[in-house]
């Protein structure tokens, strides 16, 4: 039932509304509002989980709170104090704006307040510790829009200490700064990897949106645009769709060029005042995993999952990578750019394909990159990089 459900609420976006306590639900073609989901307080992120449910971030009531996937109806606090009970069952959360699962299926929840990321079991919702200590790499006010990266890692924006920050994925120790505010970075709130593993950050506080790929220092993708909050990818298009905190208004801008295209909703016309987080309202994309074990001398198997049952499916391994836009694919990316394997085959009923191979001795150490690929939607999978 979740499943059949998410095909056709990836028709739509949901908008988390700070200021009503809300989610508002857009057509994906009209952009009209298609229902509310209330009783949300101090809406921030809100992103699927691995089972197919929504999870909410609420920062005004220090909690996690779950959606059914098909019916969006409530299902109650997922990670939460209980006032019942003498112990605080949250861990201390104060004021959560962001949750993401993590490779581990996990959740993570950053926390405004206590300038530190929280790690929840991802079926019960319980305590499992502090994953990124307070204040580590100088992070401050860490805010919605905290993703895992294309390796693996955790990237986490911090509104009041201007920067991006890289921790790693497993253990949550700092490793680097990756956008500051001498790079022209100013408040961020919401990240975004495009599908061969550019990062985009709305940049708050001086009305931009920057973009870097990993390693490399940030350039203005968007000269100006009214205090971004959310940013998400427009599915079957690439275009890149922004809403502001300030009047509600949603724009749309050219993927690549960054050109202005839209304002489908104006600020006057809003239906989200105080508009905090944006993303499709399913994940759409094809969901890759690095190879397991990922060793030299083994045999290793990586699998891509979330595809059309049945379709024709690629999966890609390269020794660097690229930038290229896919002829016909409206705006997907590959990032491929050493082509050493190509794996073909088809989805399994389930919606997964798996590609199993003997990983030389040879390589041990080497860095690769891979992506997957749908060929009956057109749609690619975040492109990975992995050392083996």
């Amino acid at each position: 039932m979740i499943a059949s459900a998410l095909v056709l609420l990836a028709q739509e976006y949901l908008v988390s509304s700070y200021a009503t306590d809300s989610l508002v639900r857009l057509d994906a073609t009209t952009f009209a509002s298609t229902g509310v989901v209330a009783g949300v307080p101090g809406a921030q992120s809100a992103r699927y989980g691995p089972d197919g449910h929504l999870y909410v971030a609420c920062e005004q009531s220090a909690r996690v709170l779950r959606f059914d996937g098909a019916t969006l109806a409530p299902l109650g606090v997922f990670v939460g104090d209980d006032p019942a009970t003498p112990a605080d069952e949250s861990g201390g959360l104060v004021a959560p704006t962001g949750a993401v699962f993590g490779p581990d299926g996990h959740l993570y929840v950053c926390d405004f307040a206590g300038d530190d990321v929280l790690r929840y079991d991802g079926t019960t919702g319980a305590f499992l510790g502090t994953f990124v200590s307070p204040g580590s790499g100088g992070l401050d006010g860490p805010d919605a829009g905290l993703v895992f990266g294309p390796d693996g890692d955790l990237y986490v924006p911090g509104f009041d200490s201007n920067s991006v920050v890289r921790y790693d994925g497993a253990t949550g120790a700092f490793e680097a700064v990756v956008m500051r505010e001498s790079q022209g970075l100013r408040n961020p709130r919401s990240l975004v990897f495009r599908d061969d593993g550019v990062l985009y950050a709305s940049s708050w506080g001086n009305n931009r949106i920057l973009r870097a790929e990993l390693g490399s220092a940030p350039t203005v993708f968007v000269a100006t645009t009214l205090r971004p909050s959310g940013i998400c990818f427009e599915p079957g298009t690439g275009h890149l769709l922004v809403v502001n905190d300030q009047n509600g208004a949603l724009r749309r801008y050219d993927g690549t060029t960054g050109a202005l295209l839209a304002t489908p909703i104006s600020g006057a016309s809003s239906p989200f005042p105080g508009a905090t987080f944006l993303a499709p309202a399913a994940d759409a994309d094809p969901r890759l995993e690095r190879f397991a074990p990922g060793l030299a001398g083994t045999t290793s198997t990586a699998r891509l999952v979330n595809l059309a049952p049945g379709s024709v499916v690629a999966i890609g391994v390269s020794l660097a990578r690229t930038s290229l836009p896919i002829p016909g694919c409206g705006g997907e990316f590959i990032a491929l750019g050493e082509l050493v394997v190509l794996d073909l085959g088809l989805a399994d009923a389930s919606g997964a394909h798996a590609y199993t191979v003997a990983v030389p001795a040879g390589l041990s150490g080497t860095t690769i990159w891979l992506q997957g690929f749908d060929g009956t939607n057109c749609r690619t999978s975040l492109a990975l990089v992995q050392r083996l």
